[in-house]
């Protein structure tokens, strides 16, 4: 039998970087959730960092993918609807190492 754990590192390492990346290329273009907009890609960075690390765990890069598709899109919301970062993200912050926008 074959012994996948250096396989499941490399995924795991792999999401433990894109993460980070997607989080704060998010906050740098001032990507957000908007109130009173609904659909499932309505989500503030932080739920697209959390939703990119645990699928590229378990089913692949599938919210990467989805996020660089849609990008185009969101970054032209958040030209309209900007969203900073609100207190309750901070923790975000202390867990990706990094103080983005105008905290």
């Amino acid at each position: 039998m074959r012994d996948y754990s250096n396989l499941f590192g490399l995924i795991s390492l792999i999401a433990y970087i894109i993460s980070p990346v997607l989080y704060w290329d998010a906050t740098k273009n001032k990507i957000g959730k908007i109130k009173g907009e609904k659909g499932f890609l309505n989500m503030h960075a932080g739920g697209w960092a959390f939703l990119a690390l645990w699928t590229f765990l378990f089913i692949g890069p599938i919210t990467w993918v989805v996020y660089l598709v849609k990008r185009r899109n969101l970054i032209a919301k958040a030209k309209n609807h900007p969203v900073g970062l609100t207190s309750s993200h901070r923790i975000l912050v202390v867990f990706f190492g990094r103080r983005p926008l105008n905290c």
